[in-house]
C-alpha cells in the first residue's frame, strides 16, 4: 500500500485574508485571465462556485511542466478561511495517484498544504507544484489587492 505524505508551502500575501478567501471561492476562474502565462484556461465543468462539490479544469504550463487537471472543491471554512481541493482528473494524476491541497489564508500568508502519494518510489516529492502555488500566488496577490 502507498503511503500519503503531506508537503507545506507558505506564500506572503497583502491582500486581506478575506478578499483571497472570496476570490479562491467565487472567482477562481479567473485566473487563466490573470496569469496567463502560467494558466492557460480555467473553466468551470460541474456545479456552482462557491460551493463544495464543483469541479473546475485548468490547463497550465510551468517551466517543463504542463498539462490539465480537474480539480473538485471539497472544502470551503468561512470561518477558518480555508478552501481545499482534490485532483479528480489529469496528468498529475500519472504520477501522484492522490493530490491534493489546501490553502488556509492568514493575515499576512497562504499556508498551501499539499496531500500526496506517489505512483512509486521512483517519483520525486511535488516540489514543482509546491513552486507553481508560491508563483501564482504572488501574482494574483497584486490583482486581488486591487479588486
Amino acid at each position: 500500500m502507498a503511503q500519503m505524505s503531506e508537503m507545506c508551502v507558505t506564500a506572503s500575501i497583502k491582500a486581506s485574508p478575506q478578499k483571497w478567501y472570496n476570490f479562491l471561492k467565487y472567482e477562481g476562474t479567473k485566473i487563466a485571465a490573470i496569469v496567463p502565462e502560467i494558466v492557460k484556461e480555467a473553466k468551470l465543468i460541474y456545479g456552482q462556485e462557491g460551493h463544495v462539490g464543483n469541479v473546475k479544469l485548468f490547463v497550465y504550463a510551468f517551466g517543463a511542466v504542463k498539462g490539465s487537471a480537474q480539480l473538485e472543491t471539497t472544502v470551503l471554512n468561512d470561518s477558518a478561511t480555508t478552501v481545499g481541493v482534490k485532483v479528480i482528473a489529469g496528468d498529475i494524476l500519472q504520477l501522484y495517484p492522490h493530490f491534493a491541497f489546501t490553502a488556509t489564508i492568514k493575515q499576512g500568508s497562504i499556508v498551501w498544504s499539499i496531500d500526496y502519494e506517489k505512483a512509486s518510489a521512483l517519483i520525486p516529492d511535488p516540489t514543482i507544484y509546491a513552486q507553481l502555488l508560491v508563483q501564482i500566488t504572488a501574482a494574483l496577490d497584486a490583482w486581488i489587492l486591487i479588486h
